[in-house]
């Protein structure tokens, strides 16, 4: 596993080489040495000291010639260039008659401890750490490698709080800050996933930062590979079958005609179903329910799990001609649902990246990515869907695609500018494919005939998943920036940044209730900018980056100043007729104002320096400052019958999210190439964004976003890592404390009130008066890796080949804490009780992979098989969002409820279902076969 630490410096997605080259003899510089990349344009000369450098290289690794009249040729192979990060390379020439051709060639080598780690990130290299470690095949697989990422928070804040790149192109989705694109690592040259303090370059993020670097094409012969991965069959959930009625003794409770007729303590239980027929008598009737009740009940019994899901990925590349070169990737993946549906969901990738050397001095690279997947929607009560699959969950599809075109021009040796032009595509739809959600909107009546089935089972037939959303996003971004490197001592960059969305929203909620029926629906045109200055001084062992950034944006929009009653008309006369003008509520009327211009400057600071040999000393500190996501600031939730009740209002009124970090660490080089990372640091997390209701007297409240909450966040990080020779290991622990009034902005939201003489009361919010743990919070997160590799040959032999030579075995494991959570006993009552006073269960996994690579069949062709088994001991983990947020099952939890926790009553009810398959979030033990073939 290739796992390097730091932090990015001058530039976001291109690094630098940079060396001295010297005479090997005497040890005196050698100026006017030609240093170039291999198979690249790029190159660079030696000046009077000896010293070159090479900016504005795409990371990858290389060859790297340095050659001189009259001295032999030294190339060095295997020369890795990281995003942001100076490869220090250094050449002695022999001064020495050679044949024509001949030169040396020298494997590079890295150094053990990174000189510029700054603060806390590390880089994956996919092509080093998919083919052996588990379960890694998409960017989220990539982040199950680090200890600072949990539950996709990273370090304790928020979800939302990063920014992720991809070749230079955002690809955020802006109205709710999640991340767009999945990439699967067949098409990844690295990944840099920045926890601790980043640079001026980034901007609206608080907690962290994704560089994804897509592969390029080779330039001098085509390449490829291809990656197949499937999932043996067996069901996704713990317990039995759903539908097996020996283990749900509500499904044995009524399989009878006798049990729909009733008894004299129960009633007739066929009204439930039959909704009003007139049987002759109760035995007609129980008959007849009990027909209409299996039809509801028609999977009783029913087998799932037989199908084997499927991952393909594929990648090409090569040169199109002398000044251009491709690469293209696919993945197409067919995964069943933890339940049987009507068909596999599937997810489609494609992405490439075509690279042009426009001339010696400039370059033209074209970046793309599609994406499309489907997942289900399964967010009401499964007594709602479990029978009815059709129209009981929701279908949902994401698409996505970004295009980025980027130039690059060298104005010198030592410097060049580069802009980008980008832009990102989104767009998410939900709804139950057989219903029109138009028939809804021409005719709220309509709603009526969509009448659900509430037999005594509590178990509902016909119930709708009644949302129906079309949320489309488009951003069009442009980067520019200039790199000078003015000495050898200080690499200048300098950048402004422009962003320009375009929002539309098509959302239509609660449609099966024509009361509730509601309508969102907006659109606009926000626009962010900002502007950066840094400078990475390196003077020996001390680098130094020092940053300062300014970020503004305005949304384009104009907002209802009237907090309490947005649509109030102020010219309203009470004592007038209602007509016309004189009107009490309209949206067209009321006051209004135009969003201003918000901004925020961010000081950004890095040190690292040498201690003692192969340990360097590093600390940080940084201000960061976050627009919340669209759909806080801007979305507008009105009753479909009256436009001007409100149900929800963004607040374009809300100030930035802010956090100040702090950080400090130390890595040492230990013996058998052991890396020791320690790091600590602190977050002090500010204007935190919370739902809050806001009401004008006695009339009804409407929600909105206000900044109220804060988090404190503190821990530490310690890392010791091999990343060399034929076995290989790293053990990973993160400890953390993140502490705040709430966990999310839907937590405990507070009233606010204005009364009729014009102050403000405000009620609830809070919970309880101490800071409380948050609810995602893990104190302890340990990961442990372990990789043994054998050579071709080891082992015994049959016939030609060596059994046990070109074996990899992997394991890799993780601890983490369980999750808080508040128990109030049998009671139920929250008075007295502190919040967040226990924690889920500690979770345990460990997965396994053995890989046997052959070379039997040339030198071209590597083909590898592997098998796969996660979750190696079958553990289970508690599905906290079901489990910890439900008093019933807590309590069942901690033994206070009559029934165990895998068999619940249901609501109203007196049969008991089984749970065991809902309780439980992650998948059973799973076996996985694969092949990869590269040539």
């Amino acid at each position: 596993m290739l796992v390097w630490g730091g932090i990015a410096s001058a530039f976001a997605q291109t690094g630098k080489i940079a060396g001295y080259v010297r005479d090997a003899a005497t040890g005196d510089p050698l100026p006017g040495v030609n240093v170039v990349i291999v198979g690249t344009t790029l190159g660079s000369a030696t000046d009077i000291d000896g010293y070159y450098v090479i900016l504005n290289v795409p990371p990858g690794v290389y060859e790297v010639r340095a050659t001189f009249v009259g001295y032999q040729p030294v190339t060095k192979t295997d020369v890795v260039v990281n995003s942001g990060r100076t490869t220090e390379l250094n050449f002695e020439l022999t001064e020495a008659p050679m044949q024509i051709g001949e030169e040396i060639v020298v494997v590079a080598e890295r150094p053990v401890v990174d000189p510029e780690r700054v603060a806390s990130s590390e880089i994956f290299r996919p092509a080093d750490v998919a083919v052996s470690t588990p379960g890694i095949y998409d960017l989220a697989d990539v982040f199950d490698l680090t200890v600072d990422v949990s539950d996709g928070h990273f370090r304790g804040g928020r979800t939302g709080e990063e920014l992720y790149l991809l070749n230079g192109i955002n690809i955020v989705n802006p109205l709710n800050n999640s991340r767009a694109f999945q990439p699967p690592t067949i098409a990844l040259e690295e990944v840099e996933i920045i926890t601790g303090g980043f640079p001026a370059e980034y901007g609206n993020a608080q907690s962290g930062v994704v560089n994804i670097a897509l592969r390029e094409g080779p330039s001098q012969e085509w390449s490829g590979n291809v990656v197949v991965r499937l999932r043996a069959p067996g069901r996704k959930h713990f317990g039995p079958s759903v539908f097996d009625s020996t283990a749900n003794p509500y499904l044995q409770a009524f399989n009878s005609p006798e049990d729909w007729m009733g008894d004299s303590g129960e009633g007739s239980y066929y009204g439930f179903i039959g909704y009003g027929f007139n049987p002759p008598d109760s035995l007609t009737g129980g008959r007849i329910a009990y027909g209409m009740w299996q039809q509801a009940r028609k999977e009783l019994g029913r087998n799932y799990g037989k199908m084997w899901d499927s991952d393909m990925q594929v990648a090409l590349g090569g040169p199109l001609t002398s000044w251009a070169r491709i690469f293209l990737s696919g993945r197409f993946q067919s995964e069943e649902w933890v339940l049987p549906y009507a068909h596999p969901l599937e997810t489609r990738q494609l992405l490439g990246t075509v690279t042009f050397d426009v001339g010696s001095n400039k370059s033209l690279r074209l970046a793309g990515a599609y994406n499309t997947n489907e997942a289900i929607s399964a967010s009401s009560s499964f007594w709602n869907w479990l029978w009815d699959r059709a129209i009981g969950v929701a279908p949902q599809k994401e698409t996505a695609y970004a295009l980025g075109l980027r130039f690059s021009h060298a104005l010198s040796g030592r410097s060049f500018y580069e802009v980008n032009l980008s832009t990102l595509w989104t767009r998410f739809r939900q709804g139950a494919a057989v219903l029109d959600p138009n028939r809804f909107r021409e005719d709220a009546a309509d709603a009526g005939v969509w009448r659900y089935y509430n037999p005594p089972d509590q178990f509902r037939v016909g119930y709708m998943e009644n949302d129906f959303l079309d949320e489309r996003t488009r951003t069009w971004s442009l980067d520019a920036a200039y790199s000078n490197q003015l000495t050898s001592n200080h690499l200048l960059k300098a950048g402004v940044q422009a962003r320009l969305y375009e929002l539309d929203v098509r959302n239509r909620r609660n449609l099966s209730s024509p009361s509730d029926a509601q309508d969102e629906f907006f659109k606009s045109n926000p626009v962010d900018l900002g502007i950066y200055v840094q400078d990475k001084m390196e003077f020996g062992g001390l680098i130094a980056n020092v940053g300062l950034r300014l970020d503004l944006y305005n949304q384009n929009i104009d907002y209802y100043t009237n907090q309490f009653n947005p649509f109030l008309n102020p010219n309203y006369d009470p004592t007038q007729p209602p007509v016309g003008e004189n009107v009490y509520l309209s949206p067209d009327l009321a006051d209004k104002k135009p969003t201003p211009w918000v901004y925020g400057l961010q000081p950004r600071l890095g040190i690292s320096f040498p201690v003692f040999v192969q340990t360097v000393f590093y600390l940080n500190y940084g201000a960061f400052f976050q627009r919340p996501p669209f759909e806080r600031l801007q979305v507008k939730r009105l009753q479909h019958a009256n436009q001007t009740t409100i149900f929800r209002m963004g607040n374009p009124r809300l100030e930035p999210e802010r956090t100040n970090m702090y950080e400090v660490g130390v890595a040492q080089q230990l013996p058998w190439d052991f890396v020791l990372d320690v790091s600590g640091y602190y977050k002090d997390v500010k204007n935190l964004v919370q739902l809050a209701y806001f009401r004008q007297g006695e009339e009804l409240p409407y929600e909105t976003y206000i900044n109220r909450d804060y988090a404190d966040i503190r821990g530490f990080r310690i890392s010791l890592n091999r990343r060399t020779g034929w076995w290989r290991a790293s053990v990973r622990y993160h400890y953390s404390v993140a502490t705040g009034k709430t966990s999310s902005s839907f937590d405990a939201p507070p009233t606010y009130t204005q009364l009729e003489n014009g102050e403000v009361a405000v009620s609830g919010g809070v919970l309880n008066l101490n800071d409380v743990l948050l609810d995602f919070d893990r104190t302890h997160n340990l990961l442990a890796q372990l990789t043994v590799s054998t050579p071709g040959d080891f082992g015994f032999r049959i016939g030609d080949v060596n059994v046990l030579g070109n074996l990899s075995i992997s394991l890799k494991s993780r601890i983490q804490s369980g999750r808080p959570y508040t128990y109030v006993g049998p009671s139920g009552g929250l008075e007295g009780v502190v919040l967040m006073n226990r924690r889920s269960p500690t979770e345990y996994q460990t997965d396994l992979k053995i890989t046997r690579r052959f070379k039997e069949f040339g030198d071209r062709v590597d083909f590898v098989a592997f098998v796969e088994v996660i979750n190696l001991f079958n553990n289970r983990h508690f599905d906290y969002d079901y489990v910890f947020r439900d008093p019933l099952l807590i309590r069942s939890y901690e033994g206070d409820a009559d029934e165990p926790i895998e068999l619940i009553i249901p609501p109203n009810g007196s049969w008991t279902a089984n749970q065991e398959w809902r309780i439980y979030d992650n998948l059973p033990r799973s076996f996985y076969f694969g092949v990869s073939l590269e040539f």
